[in-house]
């Protein structure tokens, strides 16, 4: 946090919060400047994700992979890593908030490189998998944390599996979910 409190920007937007809010901003920093992120660090973010999501029960993991985890529920699946692990997450984070805060463009979407992850990845699964992924993916926020736990484990289990450019177009989708 001291490299990004050298940053103008980072005091213009954070100048007078209290500690609870300031924190509640570096972490809305953090979320939104991960898909500004390069394709290398989308994909440790995605073997971090995946092994986070591996280690925790499912309500925890359900609430992670909807989006709707409460900062304790992160902070748990964070302490859930080895601290390596942790390490790297923290390195991704702070470089997610300075792209963010310095207004580092987002790599362009590219909906064909999805669909064709999309694609290689349902010839590798089994079809009823794809199927139950599909639903999963497209009813997300609605699904219980038992079936969004598995959908999350599922498909972040697959993505360095892939190989490029699949993994990538796959892990730059993920972030933006």
């Amino acid at each position: 946090m001291a490299e990004l409190s050298g940053l103008p920007a980072f005091e213009e937007r954070l100048k007078g919060l209290p500690d609870d809010e300031r924190r509640n901003a570096i972490d809305a920093l953090e979320a939104k400047g991960m898909s500004r992120l390069g394709d290398e660090a989308l994909l440790e973010r995605a073997a971090l994700v995946g092994e986070m999501l591996g280690g925790l029960d499912p309500d925890t993991c359900g609430a992670i992979v909807r989006g709707q985890a409460s900062p304790a529920q992160f902070s748990k699946a964070l302490a859930s890593l080895p601290p390596s692990a942790i390490h790297a997450w923290a390195e991704l984070a702070f470089q997610a908030a300075r792209a963010e805060l310095t207004g580092e463009p987002a790599p362009p979407d590219d909906p064909s490189a999805v669909k064709a992850a999309l694609s290689a990845l349902g010839q590798r699964l089994p079809a009823p998998e794809v199927q139950r992924l599909g639903t999963a993916l497209t009813n997300l926020r609605i699904l219980s944390n038992t079936e969004a736990c598995w959908a999350g484990r599922r498909i972040y289990a697959e993505v360095h599996e892939l190989g490029a450019p699949h993994d990538r177009a796959l892990a730059r989708m993920l972030v933006k979910r």
